[in-house]
């Protein structure tokens, strides 16, 4: 039955079988090596283990045929186009070194195209890709991808450019995916972490947002600033006289034009809570000491001051 078949078809069938079937091998009878000495015996058992090994082959080839001995040409062709394209992108070598990669500080053009891909770049070049027949959908993307990059180089997005050395033109990693996350090009999750690991992220920020979160950042650290002085200040301030401060505000800071005043006995007991030590003498100082100007303690209360006095931090 193979000796039918024209040399082109059987060619095709052979190559298309051969690569859904690496394991097999065909052993020509012609080609037979010896190990060792040369003799008799050594050629015998070659020839008879290369007839074994042609035996399976054959045998699997045979029904393989059989299989596809109505398609045409063209479709034989179609079939090969398609598991050549499959083993193309599922070489053992086809992911990128994330490692290597995501370290890198710059990319080349023709570097970025495949790794946005999730190929690897010393595997996947533009000339490979371009020299190779096929319409997958990897092969679309990469030429699409491709364009889409040149294109900005020339629109100076990535910076100044040699028309000769396009593809040569060095970006960095950070750039690369903020161009393709603008782009809405998915990247591999692997290459993502990588180059977290060794870049800052490769989250896109406007300049307008880094100043905002900048002046938010400066606004707190002014405020910790302003707080830190007051406490020094504070810290400053003999004890007594801050016991004398604190009874002020507790007292009289914002009392209102219907509120009766304090009594002595009741600014008294204030300075009490504030600081237990405290003499009478040096509580009857406070007392005077905080009383606002123009205030008289004492005779007939004021007519307008109905309501009776509250601690500030009571009411």
């Amino acid at each position: 039955m193979l000796k039918n078949l024209g040399l082109t078809r059987r060619n095709l069938l052979i190559e298309s079988f051969e690569l859904d079937n690496p394991d097999l091998k065909y052993v020509s009878p012609n080609t037979g090596r010896t190990v060792g000495v040369i003799n008799s015996v050594n050629i015998t058992a070659t020839k008879k283990r290369n007839d074994e090994i042609n035996s399976d082959w054959k045998k699997a080839f045979q029904e393989y045929t059989e299989l596809h001995i109505d398609k045409s040409d063209f479709d034989l062709q179609e079939i090969l186009r398609n598991k050549r394209r499959r083993i193309f992108y599922s070489r053992r070598d086809a992911l990128p070194d994330y490692e290597f990669w995501g370290r890198n500080d710059l990319w080349t053009i023709a570097d970025t195209i495949p790794l946005l891909l999730n190929l690897n770049p010393e595997v996947y070049t533009w000339n490979k890709i371009e020299s190779k027949i096929y319409d997958s959908d990897k092969d679309r993307d990469y030429v699409k991808i491709r364009s889409l990059l040149l294109t900005a180089v020339r629109a100076n997005k990535f910076g100044s450019w040699t028309r000769s050395l396009i593809e040569y033109k060095s970006i960095h990693p950070i750039t690369a995916l903020k161009w393709a996350d603008n782009k809405k090009i998915v990247i591999a999750t692997e290459l993502l972490d990588k180059v977290r690991e060794y870049h800052v992220t490769p989250e896109v920020v406007s300049k307008d947002g880094i100043i905002a979160q900048l002046r938010s950042e400066n606004k707190e650290l002014l405020s910790r600033e302003e707080a830190l002085k007051q406490n020094s200040m504070l810290n400053l301030i003999p004890e007594k006289l801050r016991t004398a401060i604190d009874v002020y505000f507790e007292c009289w800071h914002e009392l209102g034009d219907d509120e009766k005043h304090p009594s002595n006995d009741e600014i008294a007991m204030v300075c009490k809570e504030y600081n237990g030590e405290l003499s009478d003498t040096m509580v009857e100082r406070i007392v005077l000491i905080t009383k606002p100007e123009g205030i008289r303690l004492g005779g007939n209360a004021d007519e307008n001051r109905i309501k009776a006095w509250k601690r500030k931090s009571k009411k």
